[in-house]
């Protein structure tokens, strides 16, 4: 049985389970409860916020992305990034001043990756004619701190250009369309050590290559464009696909298309089309497929549509010949969240610790910060809360784990799966009760 060609919104917990094999014969029902109670939720309908406050930018946008405490970040083609809040006040704006400027950007533990495409003169024979053009043949990586700060740059080998970039895992992973592959890194400090590619399956045209992490982080979806579909990578193997070229609401028109490609937390994806421009909410088959209205035309031509989803659902999307960010939002966003997937079936299971809990959420032990997954490197942003205890005793870890407010709902993690600035966190709090309740 193939798990992870199931909803991402109970991919978070579905690995726990599998490393005990008698707890997953005792929890098999409710596993499959949740599948089906997941399968079955209506595809969001979204609108455009218009009370989104991000101005017009002073060159044209070619990535945007999301951190955990949902600011978004935009690179420009001139090399700069540009911070906005959530509210879209432009909060912070570095020049990168790398050669090339990057044309590919991600956002993960606190840093900012931006990768430039290199490229050198190129003699060919067009037309029985010999002309010289700009040919890629490299990348580099920049890594920087959100207030602008290079902290090292380094090559990355045997990619010849860089279109998109995400950690998956603990990956890095690089889109890179000259060679039609998907090559992963793992990243040192001023190092990016080859691992395994993904090649040879792809169809792209007019240079675009689009991918997304799932809902989990750990799988991606591709935007296979000139196949005209939409692919499921896990452990760098297809999984699913969905697509095909038409006029239907549910096809992919044009020359190629989609060109970028989201995921909602919940396991619904976010797919863009240009020419004209169609951005769609679908589940994970292609199917029920919704549009955003009232966007218009957000390119000229064959281009890209960055696309990105923060932590409350919203889609933000880049538009290039408006030079301009768009949010969208929908009335009911769909549950879930990339670092901690949540499910409306509930379980008594210890490994299942990434189930959204019915409960009330009690009172919080400390301020909004961000948690994160050591294994995975994913964040979410919460607050801890207490178990329930007995009189005015709070219980911050039961059965190894803890539990953490995020929006309205609570999650319990594994304390062992977080990193070891969060498990020191949790003991001083730990101890702090410890002498408020024995004085």
């Amino acid at each position: 049985m193939d798990f992870n060609s199931h909803n991402d919104g109970i991919s978070g917990f579905i690995p726990m389970i599998m490393q005990n094999y008698r707890t997953w014969l005792c929890c098999g029902i409710s596993a499959l409860y949740a599948i089906t109670a997941v399968a079955a939720v209506e595809v969001p309908t979204y609108k455009v916020d218009g009370a989104f406050g991000a101005g017009g930018l002073k060159a044209t946008p070619v990535s945007i992305a999301v951190d955990p405490q949902d600011h978004i970040y935009v690179l420009l083609n001139n090399g700069t990034v540009v911070t906005y809040d959530p509210s879209g006040k432009s909060a912070a704006e570095f020049a990168s001043k790398m050669e090339p400027p990057p044309t590919a950007m991600t956002v993960a533990s606190g840093k900012i990756y931006l990768l430039a495409t290199k490229s050198k003169d190129e003699e060919v024979e067009f037309q029985g004619k010999k002309v010289k053009r700009k040919t890629a043949c490299g990348a580099n990586c920049g890594v920087f701190s959100p207030a602008g700060t290079k902290e090292s740059e380094f090559v990355l080998p045997d990619v010849s250009s860089a279109t998109a970039a995400h950690f998956i895992g603990n990956q890095l992973a690089v889109g890179d369309y000259k060679k039609s592959q998907i090559a992963f890194f793992n990243i040192t400090s001023d190092k990016a050590a080859p691992a395994k590619k993904i090649e040879g399956e792809f169809r792209l045209c007019c240079g675009i290559f689009d991918f997304c992490p799932t809902a989990d982080g750990e799988s991606m979806f591709v935007a296979n464009l000139g196949a005209f579909k939409v692919q499921t990578y896990t452990n760098r193997k297809k999984h699913a696909e969905f697509g095909v070229r038409g006029e239907k609401l549910e096809d992919f028109h044009g020359c190629c298309n989609p060109v970028n490609v989201a995921a909602l937390g919940t396991g619904f994806i976010v797919t863009v089309e240009k020419a004209p421009t169609r951005v769609k909410i679908c589940d994970r088959k292609g199917k029920d497929a919704k549009l955003i209205d009232g966007l218009g035309e957000l390119v000229n031509g064959c281009s890209t549509i960055p696309v990105a989803v923060d932590s409350k659902g919203a889609i933000y999307l880049a538009s290039a010949s408006k030079r301009c960010l768009i949010k969208c939002v929908s009335d009911a966003p769909p549950a879930g969240l990339p670092a901690a997937t949540t499910s409306n079936a509930t379980t008594s299971n210890a490994a299942a610790s990434n189930v959204a809990s019915t409960k009330p959420v009690a009172a919080g032990l400390s301020a909004e910060r961000a948690w994160q997954d050591a294994q995975s490197g994913n964040q979410v942003t919460g607050k801890l809360i207490a178990f329930e205890g007995t009189g005015a005793t709070s219980t911050v870890v039961r059965d190894g784990k803890i539990r953490l407010q995020v929006g309205q709902k609570s999650f319990d993690l594994l304390l062992s799966r977080l990193s070891q600035s969060d498990q020191d966190f949790v003991a001083n709090i730990r101890g702090k009760l410890t002498a408020q309740n024995n004085p």
